[in-house]
């Protein structure tokens, strides 16, 4: 009888330890199949992912996972409850997934348990401690974790581990759904999830991402001071540790070469052409949305401009009121972030209401709303069985070639919103990359499914 694991991953960018947890998790669940379910152009911490998800797609897929599906933006995009409550939703929805596998520091399954049902059932006397937390000014992640810490009598060094939130979601929204799907736990190898230096082996997603923005930063440098450079003309590592030559250090392009292993190459193109897409590629068009916004609530412009608000939160309104209050153009992202930084908020979700902002998205509130469908970005050959199997067991549409999604979704308007959102965060991104590079864009309606041999 086929097994199938799911991964829900965002692969900013694909590493050697992806490839590790999508190796372990076949070795424990003896799957015949991986499905990783992906964030698409923007990730959880409210920023472009630093290559598009073809490109992403494309690593993951030679990396070992057989199927990847796109995780809508308004859910890839959301806190780390909704973004993990989706991705488990989206595989239950498949009807075919035995397992999901997630990165753990060093907790296994048993261990997430006692705080399961402490915050899946939020009980007074939590609720009681996490408010007067909150009252003390802290944000609602290290609130919540010093008041779990407080009621089981013991530090609240669980909860401060980035692997160890995204874990205890996914078996909250497992235990929410009454999935039969079994939780796995695969301990994290390499360098801390934070750790922003490539000196480890294994360095972590964050350190891969500073090199590679450093290096692009070099990289634009140099294409303005050599306008006649050829970006496709490069010979291997050799090239890429002259391009990156001190950044961030003398062994820097030897780690990087090893943590990217046989993408390296292939990040060097994108990096060189200009493919790679920061939130600063993005400003202006954050600052146009903002003077509009302020336009339409002086009374001078349309007012359609400002999303529908009814169904925010409390909290959310009052944070939308504030960067309307201090927002100042002009600015680069980390200025804005800083200008707009308080106590009880953490910078991700600065950065993710910004992204909102600037997407239009954000009265859409991806905790009240089920994956209305699985978009395909892309399978090996070999997993032709697994997709004839999930079209016959998803209880959601499963679209395979963007423009037949809106012809999928026409009855279901919630749906068709959600995926006019994918269309749209999809296009601005090809935008910003496609005028980086010097090349003609490609409308997201257009692309095609990435399928490896």
């Amino acid at each position: 009888m086929m097994k199938t694991a799911g991964i829900v991953a965002e692969y900013n960018p694909f590493h050697a330890g992806h490839r590790y947890h999508i190796e372990k998790t076949r070795e424990l669940t003896g799957a015949d199949y991986v499905i990783a379910v992906m964030s698409g152009n923007f990730v959880q911490r409210g920023e472009p992912a630093c290559t598009d998800k073809y490109m992403r797609t494309r690593m993951a897929l030679d990396g070992g996972a057989d199927l990847v599906i796109e995780l809508p933006v308004i859910y890839a995009t959301a806190s780390a409850e909704a973004f993990a409550s989706a991705g488990v939703r989206l595989l239950d929805s498949l009807g075919c997934v035995d397992y999901l596998s997630f990165g753990s520091e060093w907790a296994g399954i048993a261990d997430y348990q006692k705080y399961v049902r402490i915050l899946s059932r939020e009980e007074e006397p939590y609720r009681k401690i996490l408010q007067n937390y909150l009252r003390q000014g802290y944000s609602y992640p290290k609130a919540r974790s010093l008041a779990v810490g407080e009621l089981l009598g013991e530090p609240d060094y669980f909860l401060k581990e980035p692997n160890h939130i995204l874990g205890l979601e996914y078996m909250k929204a497992l235990n929410r759904l009454g999935s039969s799907i079994a939780p796995v736990s695969v301990i994290r190898q390499g360098a801390a999830y934070h750790e922003e230096e490539l000196s480890h082996g294994l360095p972590s997603a964050t350190a891969i991402r500073k090199a590679l923005r450093d290096a692009a930063i070099i990289g634009a440098g140099r294409r303005e001071s050599n306008k006649s450079d050829n970006h496709d003309s490069f010979k291997g590592a050799a090239d890429l540790k002259e391009f990156i030559r001190g950044v961030p250090g003398e062994l820097c392009s030897d780690r990087l070469i090893k943590a990217l292993g046989e993408y390296a190459e292939i990040f060097l193109k994108h990096i060189r052409s200009g493919e790679t897409v920061w939130w600063d590629d993005l400003i202006a068009l954050l600052d146009y949305e903002m003077l509009m916004r302020k336009a339409a609530i002086d009374g001078v412009s349309d007012s359609n401009i400002i999303s529908d608000q009814s169904q925010t939160s409390e909290s959310e309104r009052q944070l939308l009121t504030r960067i309307l209050r201090l927002y100042q153009p002009g600015c680069s992202i980390d200025q804005v972030i800083e200008s707009l930084h308080s106590r009880n908020r953490t910078d991700s979700s600065i950065r993710r209401t910004l992204l909102h902002i600037l997407l239009r998205i954000d009265s859409i509130r991806a905790e009240d709303e089920s994956v209305p469908y699985a978009r395909i970005l892309g399978f090996r050959r070999e997993a032709v069985p697994l997709l004839r199997l999930m079209k016959e067991t998803s209880s959601i549409p499963i679209i395979q070639k963007p423009a037949r999604g809106s012809a999928y979704l026409s009855k279901a308007p919630k749906a068709m919103r959600i995926y006019q959102a994918d269309l749209l965060a999809a296009d601005l991104y090809e935008q910003a990359a496609a005028r980086k590079a010097g090349r003609k864009l490609i409308n997201e309606i257009r692309r095609q499914q990435v399928i490896v041999k």
